[in-house]
């Protein structure tokens, strides 16, 4: 299955598009853009995680975006997850997840974003 984590823009939001399976094998590759993310927090609007093309998540995966999350909010910044509707929004409300960080349909604006 194609996966791919990828920063794709840093001003004014730091963007990091996750597309395919977010799944135990992606965590490695996913924590590694979001540390790289985190440097580029600071003096950025926050951070934006662009998920409208992940096909599945499960609780590893849900991990490592609430690392990505706490990255973020350490800097007093917010974290935005754009996942439009559909499974994955069900799977954060389920969780909990959309209480720690904004889930929206549409990127905020100053972002962006191919594809979606």
């Amino acid at each position: 299955m194609l996966f791919d984590a990828r920063i794709t823009q840093t001003d004014p939001w730091v963007v990091v598009r996750i597309i395919g399976e977010l799944d135990l094998a992606a965590v490695p590759s996913t924590r590694s853009v979001l540390q790289g993310a985190a440097s580029s927090l600071p003096g950025s609007d926050g951070l934006v995680l662009d998920l409208r093309q992940v096909d599945f998540c499960d609780s590893a995966g849900l991990g490592v975006l609430l690392g990505g999350v706490r990255r973020a909010r350490n800097v007093g910044l917010p974290c935005v997850a754009v996942c439009g509707d559909g499974r994955l929004r069900d799977l954060l409300a389920l969780t909990g997840l959309d209480l720690v960080m904004d889930v929206v349909d549409a990127p905020p604006e100053g972002v962006e974003v191919a594809g979606g």
